[in-house]
Order: structure tokens, then sequence, then C-alpha cells
């Protein structure tokens, strides 16, 4: 039987208070990403003059945010000095290499924003009320922000595909990327399998993205684009690995 105190717990609306206000922590987080307050701070800007001079922000706005940021535990405040948590200084400041920051450029914008403002609309629909509808259809605006930003995010996964597939590293392979994005799980393939080919199928100016990363990466040589929809195109053949956005690598015991 659950106690007087347990059922007082369960009656509290600070659960619902909570959830009706978290869009207040998404806009607070965003905002500390967009100035670089993170990286800032972690570089020893730590108080609020210096940190809103650093970013180029007001000092009372500054202050405000941190202090903000310090009672949702993104930050810790000692006087009048804020210093990062372990786990924003590994995935908030932009020198860590294991920095996420760049996510808050798709999953906090404006179109997700607006599909959740829709959801009431999508609900009594039974489908979205997004105009666009589908991902069938080129949609570059979204898609080419989804290849810049969300790619630190697959480096763990595909380094994880990619050490699976090397014990046959000795091995050439032909490997099929479908929406490859932006072809962080091909190209990590490629760096970690030297005789790897990778074929990559997105939309075009979403493929220019994953072009540009086995270049910098550079395995540009093994990696060769289809443009076009994963539902329509000419898929070529011959693969020994398909994927789908790197979510899984499938081995073809009879290849085309």
């Amino acid at each position: 039987m659950a106690t007087s105190t347990e059922e007082k717990t369960r009656s509290t609306p600070e659960r619902i208070f909570n959830s009706l206000n978290a869009y207040q922590e998404t806009a607070a987080l965003k905002t500390a990403i967009e100035l670089d307050v993170f990286t800032a701070i972690g570089e020893g800007s730590n108080d609020a003059t210096t940190l809103a001079g650093k970013v180029g922000a007001a000092e009372r706005g500054i202050r405000i945010l941190c202090d903000f940021l310090t009672i949702h535990g993104f930050l810790t405040k000692d006087a009048n000095r804020y210093a990062l948590t372990d786990e924003s200084a590994r995935v908030l400041d932009r020198r860590s290499p294991a920095c996420l920051a760049s996510i808050a450029d798709f999953l906090g914008s404006e179109s997700h924003k607006q599909s959740f403002d829709a959801l009431t609309a999508a609900v009594r629909k039974g489908g979205t009320a997004d105009a666009t509808g589908d991902n069938t259809r080129p949609n570059d605006e979204y898609w080419v922000r989804f290849a810049h930003a969300m790619a630190p995010l697959s480096v763990p996964s595909a380094r994880f595909l990619a050490g699976i597939l090397s014990a046959d590293e000795g091995k050439a392979c032909k490997v099929l990327d479908l929406a490859a994005g932006h072809g962080t799980y091909g190209v990590t393939v490629a760096k970690t399998i030297p005789h790897a080919e990778i074929v990559a199928v997105d939309w075009p100016n979403v493929l220019q993205v994953a072009m540009d990363n086995a270049h910098s990466h550079g395995v540009a040589a093994r990696y060769s684009i289809r443009p076009g929809s994963a539902f329509d195109s000419d898929l070529g053949g011959g693969y020994d690995y398909r994927g789908v956005h790197g979510a899984q690598l499938h081995p073809r015991r009879n290849p085309r």
C-alpha cells in the first residue's frame, strides 16, 4: 500500500508542469550552443563579464542564461564563476573530439518546432500536418541541414560497424550505403578497410556533403555516388554489404 507521502507525490502536478515548460530548457540550451558559451567557458571565460565579451552578448543576458543552465545541470557555479560539467565539456565544448553541439542545428531547427506546433492537427488528421507530407521527394534544405549537423552523432556507431567488417579487412568489398546522408558510415568503413569501395545513394545536394567528407578523410577515390531516390534509382550490383544510413549492414551471399 502506498504511503501518504507517496500518494501526495503522485498527486502533485510537477511532471505536468515540467513537461509544459520543457521548451524553455530546449531554447536555453540551443541559445548557449549558438553563442558558443560552452566553448568560451572551456577556454577560460568563466565569469559573466568576460564571457559576455567573448561571445558578443549582454552581460545581464549571459548571467541569466548561465544561471538557468546551472540550475538544469549543464554548468556549475562557484561564487561568480561558471564551469563546465563533465558531460558539457565532453559533448558541448567544440574543442572536444566528441563534441555533438552541431546537432542543435537540426534537432532544434524551426522546421522541427513547427511540426510539433502542428501536432494537434496531425493527430486529428491521423497523419502529418506538414505540407511536405513525406520523405520520398527531395527536400534539400532539410536534409542538407541534417547532413551537416548530425554527422558527429553517427561516429561511434559507424566505428562499431566498421570494426565488425574489419575482421576481413584484407579482402576487397563493395558496400552500398542507402540514404547515406553525411556519409559518415561509408567513409568510416573506407578508412577502416583499405580495400573497401563505397557506393552512396541519396539526394544530389546531400551527396555533396558526403563527398566533401570523403575528400576530407582521404577516401574519395573509393567513394562513389548515385544521386536520386533509394526507391527509384538504379542501385547497381555486386555488393558484399548493404546498409540504410548505416543502421544495418546485410551481407549478400549471392551478389547481383
